[in-house]
């Protein structure tokens, strides 16, 4: 590990210096990505706004303990909102792939046909979503937010002792690996869709910080990272799929579909019964992923240390 900077009244730890410039860049892609939503129909635009944005949320978390200044505050409120905004749109693309793939893993034309009809519900939905967010959207002052977030970020802590600093790191992956195992456990009792969904959640968190601290010098977190990405694309297809069975259900029950298209609609119910019972193995598996995770206290253990840039 290489040896620390003297610290002083005028020195930030490098740590510090290098979470920064790591959130700087997250900063240059969220907003270098949020116009194009405004014009543009890319998914990778809508996923990249809210991966970048949940990146500099956690950073700026970790940046700033609490109690957070209220510039920080609100900052992490405005990059919620966005996202939050965008969600649904996201969700469309995700499922509209994903019945696409249906769509072409039929075994006839009533069950393709069946398909489409979801497809074309979709694209109705879609529409709606994107007009808006659009529409909420154009209300942000994106060069501001800009402005005070570098204002930040270029002066990243009001503490420069480098031992608070490391005391503040370890409280801050002890809390996220602590909601983790929290969130973990709640699943795996109810199996219920929204303590499933909160795990996924906790799961991005705990990723994203771990991924934080390999940025700042904790190069042995590589293998660990890996397994929770995997963890959270199950989860996340899992949730996928969950949402999928909500969008066939609004479907199928307008009333002018179940009465022109009767058949058609028992294909799709029929297909979601399947999958659902197949859904219950999937998370058998998801379980046995998350076990195999190694525990926080065991990763302390073999490390000990927090990263010192």
């Amino acid at each position: 590990m290489p040896t620390a900077e003297p610290t002083g009244q005028n020195s930030p730890c490098p740590s510090i210096e290098r979470l920064a410039r790591s959130m700087r860049k997250s900063l240059k892609k969220f907003i270098s990505r949020v116009p194009e939503l405004m014009f543009g129909e890319d998914p990778a635009a809508v996923h990249d706004v809210r991966v970048s944005s949940r990146r500099l949320q956690q950073g700026l978390a970790v940046l700033f303990p609490k109690p957070r200044p209220v510039k920080v505050r609100r900052l992490r409120k405005t990059l919620r909102r966005i996202r939050a905004l965008l969600a649904d749109w996201r969700g469309c693309d995700v499922m509209s792939n994903l019945v696409a793939l249906e769509e072409r893993r039929a075994e006839g034309p009533a069950e393709r046909e069946a398909w489409q009809l979801v497809r074309d519900y979709l694209g109705e939905k879609r529409e709606r979503q994107v007009a808006r967010a659009r529409e909420k959207l154009v209300k942000y002052d994106l060069d501001d937010f800009a402005r005070r977030a570098r204002k930040l970020l270029d002066r990243p802590t009001q503490n420069e002792d480098r031992e608070a600093w490391k005391t503040h790191w370890q409280v801050a992956m002890d809390k996220a690996w602590t909601q983790w195992h929290a969130a973990l456990t709640q699943a795996q009792q109810t199996r219920n869709a929204s303590d499933i969904h909160q795990f996924r959640i906790v799961t991005k968190r705990l990723r994203y910080r771990i991924e934080l601290a390999h940025e700042l010098g904790d190069k042995d977190k590589a293998t660990l990272i890996h397994e929770l990405k995997q963890l959270q694309d199950a989860t996340g297809l899992w949730h996928d799929r969950q949402d999928i069975y909500e969008v066939m259900a609004e479907a199928v029950a307008r009333p002018e579909l179940l009465l022109a298209e009767p058949g058609k609609v028992r294909l799709l119910l029929s297909e979601l019964e399947k999958d659902r019972l197949q859904q219950r193995q999937v998370l058998d598996e998801i379980f046995r992923m998350a076990s195999a995770v190694p525990s926080w206290k065991r990763l302390k253990s073999s490390s000990g240390e927090v990263p010192a840039g």
